[in-house]
């Protein structure tokens, strides 16, 4: 297990590197391990994106961690722990109380500060975390009004791009407009 905790690791790494690039963090290094040029210094209210595998984790006994790894390992979801406290979603799913949903979507209590739509239903929401809201729509679909917070830390951009891929049918409630989620093909 030592050595796929490491290729997990390093994936995170790498992954957190290719997003720092993308989003010109300064002093992201490109994938040789050479700093590479810098699109510009992060503006001051905007949060560097975070890799909060380390953190936010529910602890688990070591005979439950084996279990845990087995079937993230199993049903691919080790690079889930990125933004995402995926022991306590297996810890709720095996005590019975919670399960995926049929895209492979669990709850927001498990969503870390660093989730694109993290929301206030989470466990780790906070005065120094504030998550944003979902609303129920009379159609029965689904809108996320993000808080300033994860306004920070993601772009409107960013959000409708999550939403078109992972949204499907679902609002986007941005400040002084509303961005519908594409409608689900039927």
């Amino acid at each position: 297990m030592p050595k796929l905790r490491n290729i997990i690791a390093s994936k995170d790494r790498e992954q957190t590197a290719q997003a720092q690039r993308r989003r010109g963090v300064a002093g992201a290094s490109n994938p040789i391990g050479q700093s590479g040029p810098s699109r510009g210094e992060v503006p001051q209210d905007r949060i560097p994106e975070q890799d909060y595998s380390g953190r936010y984790n529910t602890q688990l006994k070591p005979d439950q961690e084996r279990a845990y790894q087995q079937w993230a390992a199993s049903n691919n979801r080790q690079r889930d722990v990125y933004d995402y406290d995926m022991r306590g979603a297996w810890q709720e799913m095996q005590s019975g109380s919670a399960s995926p949903d049929e895209r492979g979507h669990f709850t927001d209590r498990y969503k870390k500060p660093n989730h694109i739509t993290f929301s206030a239903e989470s466990q780790y929401h906070s005065r120094e975390n504030p998550g944003g809201a979902w609303t129920q729509n009379p159609d029965g679909s689904s809108s996320y009004t993000p808080s300033d917070y994860v306004l920070r830390n993601h772009s409107a951009e960013e959000l409708r791009k999550y939403f078109d891929r992972n949204e499907r049918g679902n609002g986007l409630v941005l400040p002084g407009r509303i961005a519908r989620g594409s409608k689900p093909r039927l």
